[in-house]
C-alpha cells in the first residue's frame, strides 16, 4: 500500500490538478523510448513496485504518477489509490519465460525477449510500463515524460531503490514544478548575448537527405532492430587508441567514425556521409539546473571525412559552439503551436536506400555502475523508432567498461543480417574500425595501443 504520507504531501495532492503537455514535449509525444539492462540480482517486480510507491511518495507532482491523455494532450495526475490500483499494469513480471506469440514456444529470459514485448506492448493513457524477466529488467516510456538522459536517469534511480528497499528516488527531472524555468529562453539568451553575430547563421540548417517513397510494402510501419555489447575493457582500449593517435579528440567524435566505417565497409549500400547528431542543449545552462521533459535537437552534420574522427571532432566542435541546436529548438515550437498535428512519415520504403544515419551517444552510464549485476557480461539495450523510411538510428552507450550499441530500423527497408554485421563489429572492436586505414596500423604492431 502507499502508505501514510506526511501532511505536506497530501496538501500538495490536494492542490494538483491536470495540465496540456508542454509544447517541447508535445512533438515527441508518440515516440517511445525502451531500456533494457541486465543481469541483475534483486530487482524484482515487487520491489520495482515498491520503488514507484517510493517516487510517488517523494514527490507527487512527479510525471510518473500521472495518467497521459494523449488525445488532448493532458497529464492527469493520479491519487494515491489510484497509484496502487496502476502498479501491477505497470510493472509487469513475464516470469522466466516470455509468453508465446502465435502459438510459438515461450522465449527464456534474454534482453531481446524482454526488448521484443515491450517494443510490442501499448502505452495508451501510461506513461511508462517496467517489465521484468528473470535477471533482465526494462522500461518503455513516452518521449513526453523526458528524453534519453531522463529516462536512463529513472531506470537507474528505480532499479538502485529496488535492490535496496528504503532508497529514495529522485524523479525531479520528470516533475515540471522542479524544472529550471524558462530554459530555452534562458540558454538562449546566454548562448547569444555572449556571440549575437552567431544568431543569423545559427538559424541556417542542412537537411539530410530525403529518400523517394514507392507504394507502401510489408514492413512499412514495423521498427526491427539489431543490439550488441562488447566485452569489457573495449572503452579503455578506444581511449588508449585517442591517447596514441588523436589526442584531445572526443569519444562520441571516435564512435561516430567507427559507426561511419562500420557501415561503409557493410554489405548495404555506402551511407550518406553526413549524420544526424544529438545535441542535449542543457549543456547551454549552468551546470545544476534540472529541465524536465525533452530538452535536445537532432542537427544534421556533414564532415570532411566522415571516416575520420578528427573531422568529425572539428564540425561538432562548431555546432556547440553555433548555439545552432537552440535557434532549432525554438523554430520547432513555433511550427507545433502554429502546426499542432504532425504530418504522418510517409509508409512506403524505397528501393536499396542509401541508409542516413541518426546517432544519439549516451555517454557513460555511470549511475548503472552501482547497481547489483550478476555475473556474465552486461547488456544494456537503447531503442527509439526509426526516424523514417531509409533510416537507421543507433545509440550508444558506455557501461561498465564495455560499447553497448543498438540500432532501430523499418523492417523491409535494409538486411536485418548486414545490419547486424555491422554493428557487432562497432561493439567488438572499435579500434579495428578506426585504424583500418592507417598503414602503421595492425594488431600486431608495436604502435598497436593495448588497454592498460
Amino acid at each position: 500500500m502507499i502508505g501514510t504520507a506526511p501532511e505536506s504531501h497530501r496538501r500538495v495532492v490536494g492542490e494538483m490538478r491536470s495540465s496540456r503537455v508542454s509544447v517541447r514535449d508535445r512533438v515527441w509525444m508518440t515516440t517511445p523510448v525502451i531500456r533494457v539492462a541486465g543481469p541483475l540480482e534483486g530487482c524484482g517486480p515487487d520491489r520495482l513496485r515498491a520503488a514507484l510507491r517510493v517516487a510517488y511518495l517523494t514527490d507527487p507532482t512527479c510525471r510518473v504518477a500521472s495518467r497521459l491523455d494523449p488525445d488532448h494532450p493532458r497529464w492527469e495526475p493520479l491519487t494515491g489509490a489510484d497509484i496502487e490500483a496502476s502498479l501491477p499494469d505497470r510493472v509487469r513480471d513475464l516470469g522466466p519465460a516470455v509468453p508465446s506469440r502465435n502459438g510459438t514456444a515461450p522465449v527464456a529470459a534474454s534482453p531481446e525477449a524482454v526488448t521484443d514485448y515491450l517494443r510490442d506492448s501499448p502505452l495508451d493513457d501510461r506513461p511508462l510500463i517496467l517489465a521484468v524477466q528473470g535477471p533482465y529488467v526494462g522500461i518503455k516510456a513516452s518521449h513526453g515524460l523526458g528524453d534519453g538522459r531522463i529516462i536512463d536517469g529513472l531506470l537507474a534511480a528505480l532499479l538502485a531503490a529496488a535492490a535496496e528497499p528504503g532508497t529514495g528516488v529522485d524523479a525531479r527531472a520528470t516533475a515540471p514544478r522542479r524544472g529550471w524555468r524558462l530554459p530555452l529562453l534562458t540558454a538562449a539568451g546566454r548562448q547569444f548575448a555572449q556571440h549575437p553575430s552567431a544568431l543569423v547563421p545559427a538559424l541556417r540548417v542542412d537537411r539530410p537527405p530525403t529518400p523517394s517513397t514507392p507504394e507502401p510494402g510489408p514492413g512499412a510501419e514495423t521498427t526491427a532492430y539489431v543490439t550488441a555489447s562488447s566485452e569489457p575493457g573495449v572503452v579503455d582500449r578506444l581511449r588508449a587508441y585517442r591517447d596514441a593517435r588523436v589526442p584531445g579528440v572526443s569519444v562520441v567524435a571516435l564512435l561516430s567514425a567507427a559507426v561511419y566505417r562500420a557501415f561503409a565497409t557493410s554489405a548495404l549500400s555506402r551511407p550518406d556521409p553526413g549524420v544526424v547528431m544529438l545535441i542535449d542543449a542543457r549543456r547551454y545552462l549552468p551546470p545544476d539546473a534540472v529541465v524536465p521533459g525533452n530538452f535536445s535537437w537532432g542537427q544534421y552534420v556533414r564532415p570532411d571525412d566522415p571516416g575520420d574522427p578528427r573531422a568529425y571532432d572539428r564540425v561538432l566542435r562548431s555546432e556547440l559552439a553555433s548555439g545552432r541546436a537552440l535557434a532549432m529548438m525554438a523554430l520547432r515550437d513555433l511550427h507545433t503551436i502554429l502546426r499542432p498535428v504532425r504530418e504522418p512519415t510517409p509508409p512506403g520504403l524505397p528501393e536499396a536506400p542509401t541508409p542516413v544515419l541518426t546517432l544519439s551517444h549516451l555517454g557513460r552510464l555511470t549511475a548503472f555502475d552501482s547497481l547489483p549485476w550478476k555475473p556474465g557480461a552486461p547488456r544494456f539495450v537503447s531503442l527509439v523508432p526509426s526516424a523514417g523510411p531509409g533510416s537507421i538510428s543507433l545509440t550508444l552507450a558506455e557501461m561498465r567498461g564495455a560499447v553497448h550499441v543498438s540500432a532501430t530500423f523499418l523492417d523491409g527497408g535494409f538486411d536485418r543480417a548486414d545490419v547486424a554485421d555491422a554493428v557487432r563489429r562497432i561493439a567488438d572492436d572499435p579500434v579495428a574500425l578506426l585504424a583500418a586505414s592507417a598503414a602503421d596500423a595492425r594488431p600486431d604492431s608495436p604502435s598497436w595501443p593495448q588497454a592498460a
